[in-house]
């Protein structure tokens, strides 16, 4: 039996001001975000346990405290995802008005339309908060790709390519994604679109590509990296690629250290490598001990 306005209006408010408790934003993820096979090629419920150092990043949506994160990470590391996964946290737990901003237009109808639609459809937490038709059914209008109605806030979706686009949605949440190869005026004209909220997040991610984009702002933060223990020294180290700088160097500076390092003789005297030999004996060496990490 349908519910009438009362009732409806009623449940309404029981589930805006129901007491959050200490439900995290990975356990809220873990218990509530489904990825169909329509998103990814391993579908079921969203897990952390693949890309652990995505956790303390989904925290930082609770965490009043934050209101500034960069994510400073390299392709295909999960970062798309973790942003929207948190706004799903957001749209159900903490609404408010989400600006998300792409590179252009088309990149944005076509991540909307090929992974967050699907996302908020097929997670049923999420689904509830959809527009709906008087037939119970998706509202289509006001589910659009750039634009969702949600029940109790709004998303939009814009290209930067033009600062004409990001002058006229004011934000609670504000997602940059892929920050280095958006123009930098049209970045500050986006930073103030979160100005006069009592309360806001700005969200930044992007594979660097320069020193003056999504750098430079990991830079300013507390600079906060993923770490684990060395199976040598048992010390906790971030994993990176290289020791020491490849700009400016002096002509007798020390020689730059590869962390990750190959036998040799995989390196063909062609010029090619032999990649089976490099897949197999790959080693990462702890800058700590030296000790050789093969896992």
């Amino acid at each position: 039996m349908k519910k009438s306005p009362r009732d409806q209006l009623s449940d309404y408010a029981d589930e805006i001001f129901a007491p959050q408790g200490r439900e995290t934003v990975v356990e809220w993820a873990e218990r509530n975000a489904y990825l169909s096979e329509r998103v990814t090629e391993m579908a079921g419920h969203y897990r952390t346990s693949e890309h652990p150092y995505v956790r303390e990043v989904l925290e930082c949506w609770r965490d009043p405290k934050v209101k500034k994160v960069a994510m400073c990470w390299g392709s295909q590391t999960g970062k798309t995802t973790t942003i929207y996964i948190g706004l799903g946290w957001v749209i159900d737990r903490s609404p408010g008005p989400i600006l998300w901003v792409w590179a252009n237009e088309k990149q944005a109808r076509a991540f909307a339309n090929d992974r967050f639609i699907p996302f908020c459809e097929d997670s049923e937490v999420i689904a509830r908060h959809l527009p709906k038709t008087l037939d119970g059914k998706i509202d289509r209008d006001r589910a659009a790709a750039l634009h969702i109605e949600f029940d109790r806030c709004s998303l939009n979706m814009i290209g930067g390519g033009s600062r004409r686009n990001v002058r006229n949605y004011p934000a609670s949440y504000l997602v940059v994604d892929e920050l280095d190869i958006i123009e930098g005026a049209i970045i500050r004209d986006v930073m103030d679109r979160t100005k006069g909220r009592r309360s806001s997040k700005t969200w930044l991610s992007s594979t660097p590509i320069e020193e003056n984009g999504i750098w430079a702002e990991y830079m300013m933060g507390d600079q906060r990296k993923y770490v684990m223990p060395c199976p040598h020294c048992n010390e906790f180290i971030p994993f990176e690629w290289r020791r020491g700088k490849t700009k400016d160097r002096p002509p007798k500076a020390a020689p730059i250290f590869y962390n990750v390092q190959f036998p040799e003789e995989a390196r063909l005297k062609d010029g090619a490598f032999d990649w089976h030999l490099i897949k197999a004996a790959t080693t990462y060496v702890c800058q700590l001990c030296g000790g050789k990490i093969t896992d």
